[in-house]
């Protein structure tokens, strides 16, 4: 059957498109799409008749998650929600109706898959109506604006009431195609052919639509009832499980069979001549829907099934490795990892034992906090005191060994892997179709390790508002394939860190793959979500700001185009000018904390190319010392310093100390050849920089040497943090 006939609405589209001027187009073009893409979108996905209670809650939560910013004193703006290409949308109807069902799909789908069930509606639109036919990149580059732009509405309580009415639950573990088949989505040609079929029953109430499968109904219930306000009934097999079967009572049938895989998309004006649109036999995708990270620890253990004791239980043993994780984590002063894309094996001890022997290695400060617990397991801070208290005393292994593979779980956990090893090879597999949530020992090795690799990522998350509610990770997603969760194989040794990890291991939790190209990389933008380094707003060198990161929706604006992502300058950092200030002291000295660099001034310059922003800082210090460097520079200085603070244990009440008798140490201030030419002996000792309480001061020391140092926190005295910075055999301290 052809569904040519159907009355397309997109006359005024194409009208647009003829006479389109070049304003819009250059507007268009800024925010990388095309006018072409854009009409030819809305003509497929517009035909749908909504709901006005959807459309007034699309534009209601569209609304609240609108807003912009900016990079103070660079001219770069992150924005979320409304941009050029969705305000153009927004101004007909058909657009409007175009946007909420992207907006919808796109949560709710990998974007490869919407990607496809677009093409196929703009491949069956008929050529008299779409006289100009986009470019896979056009539709392409549409639908990645489009999403940058609506990436702030969260459409999680909807699909939880679709899955409620179907009898599925959301998919955060999955532990491969031995699952439910509901666990699956149904191809995407097969979502196209159905939305086509649901376009004409709501233009046409005469019409009926059939969908056998057995995939998903989730998605598809959603958008028959929540949009379309149509009446639905579900059988699942056999047993009606919503609405009503007699004819007359339903619009929309979705039935969903286990006996075979294939998905069949019928329609027809009368229940007696409804004829097959599509049959397709394929296995698609694990289910990818948004779901919070609010909560996400809970989503992926109660809600897919596990009892309260078994996920109190995982929660300890994760928390458990995760501090023990964090706390014996170095970092090391690379760009970042390789990742070699081996299976992960649980039985490993160890990845990276050399990493002790490497002396630039310094401890993560980054640890497990009460509020990251908060976030993982959506608790009180009291429940989440406890659920940290409980992860320190878990007896973690069954023995000495510290492998995966001997994690010590507990009772709950223990009983359920028994009763699953006592049943036969056939019975187990019968089993595992039907559950989603983990049975063997192997499952839950694998549950307990995308638990700990959440809490991880997690902890190094800057946590805002949006950090809080509105980031959103795909349900398919595996944090324990990101460099930070593969780097726990040992889970006593995990491998150390390099400086862009973070953020690539949040790219991979939120896209599913790695970024094509980390060199320099300041902010990453995917799927809809940005993640850029703290540095950018906190200039300062406070023990956790260059290792802590920021996710949030939206996109970067700069000069009203939309760039790809921001980079630091590949040339390094440039000192010019010698230190104002540079005095040899001994003994009997006195050591006092003081700021001696003074007032420094700070400007950014911002170069674009290839839709690629090169950001510089510029620091001048008086008029006689100036640095150029870049975020990423000061972030790579900073991945090797070592922090003078409450590690210690300092018990001294004041912050004034002296040199003990022989000691020496130059005090100094930003500048540029610090070693005199002389090769005096005299001025090898340990350089002082002065710059107490002066954050633009401390980043100019840091770049003043290339050597090893430690700068100073609050929770030490001056004489202490000199001390350790001698016995670690480090060159520099920073005040």
């Amino acid at each position: 059957m052809s569904l040519v006939q159907i009355p397309f609405s997109g006359f005024k589209a194409i009208e647009l498109l003829q006479n389109v001027n070049l304003e819009l187009y250059q507007a268009l073009f800024d925010d990388q799409t095309e006018p072409v893409g854009m009409v030819s979108t809305i003509q497929a996905f517009g035909l749908l008749k909504p709901t006005d209670a959807s459309i007034d809650m699309f534009n209601h939560r569209w609304n609240l998650s609108t807003g912009r910013w900016k990079l103070k004193g660079t001219g770069i703006e992150i924005a979320t929600g409304k941009s050029t290409t969705t305000t153009e949308m927004m101004k007909t109807a058909d657009g409007e109706v175009t946007l909420m069902i992207l907006s919808f799909l796109l949560d709710s789908l990998a974007f490869d898959d919407v990607n496809e069930i677009a093409r196929g509606l703009i491949d069956a639109t008929p050529q008299s109506l779409v006289p100009v036919k986009p470019r896979r990149a056009q539709i392409t580059n549409l639908l990645k604006a489009v999403q940058s732009q609506v990436s702030g509405v969260d459409w999680r309580d909807q699909m939880e009431d679709a899955e409620k009415t179907v009898g599925e639950t959301q998919v955060v573990w999955h532990r491969g195609l031995v699952s439910p088949r509901w666990s699956f989505e149904m191809p995407a040609k097969a979502i196209a052919a159905y939305y086509q079929a649901l376009c004409t029953v709501t233009r046409f109430p005469e019409y009926h639509c059939v969908l056998e499968t057995n995939c998903s109904l989730s998605l598809v219930y959603s958008l028959a009832a929540l949009f379309g306000g149509i009446r639905v009934c579900v059988v699942v097999d056999g047993q009606v499980i919503h609405g009503s079967s007699s004819a007359g009572q339903w619009q929309v049938r979705l039935e969903r069979i286990e006996d075979r895989i294939h998905t069949k998309v019928k329609i027809g004006r009368k229940i007696e001549e409804i004829q097959d649109l599509l049959v397709v036999e394929e296995v698609s995708s694990v289910r990818a829907n948004r779901i919070p990270l609010k909560g996400i620890g809970k989503a992926a253990t109660v809600g897919q099934g596990l009892s309260q004791r078994e996920a109190e239980e995982l929660a300890a043993c994760a928390t458990c490795i995760a501090i023990r994780a964090l706390e014996h984590m170095k970092r090391e002063s690379k760009d970042y990892s390789e990742d070699d894309n081996e299976s992960l094996d649980y039985g490993s001890t160890s990845s990276a034992p050399q990493e002790y022997e490497n002396p630039d290695l310094v401890p993560v400060q980054t640890q497990v906090s009460i509020d990251a617990l908060v976030l993982w397991w959506d608790c009180s801070d009291d429940e989440a005191k406890t659920l940290r208290e409980n992860g320190i005393q878990h007896p973690m292994f069954l023995g000495d060994q510290k492998r995966w593979d001997d994690i010590r779980f507990g009772k709950q956990v223990m009983g359920k892997i028994a009763k699953f090893e006592t049943l036969d090879r056939e019975a187990q597999i019968q089993l595992l179709s039907r559950i989603p949530g983990p049975c063997s020992r192997d499952d839950y090795t694998k549950l307990l390790h995308v638990l700990t690799s959440q809490i991880i990522l997690i902890s190094f998350l800057e946590f805002n508002d949006y950090s809080r509610h509105q980031v959103r990770v795909r349900s398919g997603g595996k944090p324990h394939n990101t460099l930070v969760g593969r780097g726990l194989q040992g889970t006593m040794t995990p491998s150390t860190l390099g400086q862009t990890d973070i953020m690539a291991s949040w790219y991979y939790w939120l896209e599913g793959n790695m970024p094509k190209d980390l060199d320099c990389v300041e902010t990453l933008s995917t799927d809809g979500f940005l993640i850029y380094r703290r540095l950018l707003l906190d200039l300062s060198l406070e023990p956790l700001v260059c290792e802590k990161i920021i996710v949030e929706p939206g996109h970067i604006l700069f000069d009203k185009s939309r760039p790809k992502m921001v980079i630091g300058g590949n040339q390094g950092y440039t000192v010019v000018g010698h230190p104002r200030y540079r005095r040899l002291r001994s003994e009997p000295f006195e050591l006092k904390p003081s700021d001696k660099t003074r007032k420094v001034d700070r400007s950014w310059s911002v170069t674009e190319a290839d839709r690629v922003l090169e950001v510089g800082l510029h620091l001048n210090i008086g008029d006689s010392v100036s640095v150029d460097t870049s975020i990423y520079a000061i972030a790579l200085a900073s991945w090797k310093l070592s922090y003078g603070g409450r590690t210690l244990n300092c018990s001294h009440r004041s912050d004034t100390g002296s040199l003990v008798k022989g000691e020496s140490i130059e005090e100094l201030t930003p500048g540029n050849r610090l070693e005199p030419e002389t090769g005096s002996a005299q001025w090898t000792s340990m350089k002082l920089f002065r710059a107490h309480g002066n954050n633009l001061g401390q980043i100019a020391c840091l770049m003043s040497t290339e050597k090893r140092g430690m700068v100073r926190t609050e929770d030490a005295c001056l004489r202490c943090c000199l001390s350790a910075a001698q016995s670690e055999g480090l060159d520099f301290l920073i005040d």
